[in-house]
């Protein structure tokens, strides 16, 4: 994307904004990469979670307390995106995005992207599991997991409300306990 929404307007990203040093270093939001001879987004100097995240460029990590570009202005492949570890590409928007084990808060983690999923018993952000394991042994071997009908998926007794355990033709629910499992038909020996 050339654009995006910030302090409700939508501004074109750094590179789009400027083809030469001088106003380029001239917009704080902004600096210029003399290796690529392009405008870039510029996330150094700002020593707070606030002053980070008021360039909608910018990302704050809590755990390094330290202010990074977004994923998505970053990488624009997705190998590129993935050989970077805070990074994930998500296969669905075809975008780089923050690695769902990054995200510290249960509303970006929510808000994200459907690649991701807060756990409440960890208050963690971890990506589903349709898109962590390709192969069954791996997703099997996840507590959370299960594998299904050739994909990995959020097993019964791990999903979050009663919806979804009565929309899921896998699981049922268990009135008496107030509990999801997996149906009789569905278990393996």
């Amino acid at each position: 994307p050339t654009c995006m929404w910030a302090s409700n307007k939508c501004r074109q990203q750094c590179p789009y904004r400027y083809t030469s040093q001088a106003p380029c270093d001239a917009d704080d939001e902004c600096k210029w990469d003399t290796i690529t001879g392009t405008c870039k987004p510029d996330c150094t100097g700002k020593d707070t979670s606030a002053v980070c995240e008021a360039n909608h460029m910018c990302r704050w990590d809590d755990k390094k307390e330290s202010c990074t570009v977004k994923c998505d202005l970053k990488y624009t492949t997705k190998s590129t995106c993935n050989a970077d570890d805070k990074c994930l590409w998500n296969v669905q928007d075809g975008a780089c995005q923050a690695n769902c084990g990054v995200i510290h808060s249960r509303s970006e983690c929510s808000g994200s992207s459907q690649m991701c999923r807060w756990n409440t018993a960890t208050s963690s952000c971890a990506a589903q599991c349709k898109f962590r394991y390709n192969d069954s042994a791996s997703c099997d071997a996840d507590a959370e997991c299960s594998w299904y009908q050739g994909s990995c998926k959020v097993r019964c007794s791990r999903l979050p409300s009663t919806d979804l355990c009565i929309g899921d033709s896998e699981c049922t629910f268990r009135k008496s306990s107030n509990t999801c499992r997996k149906k009789c038909s569905f278990s393996t020996a």
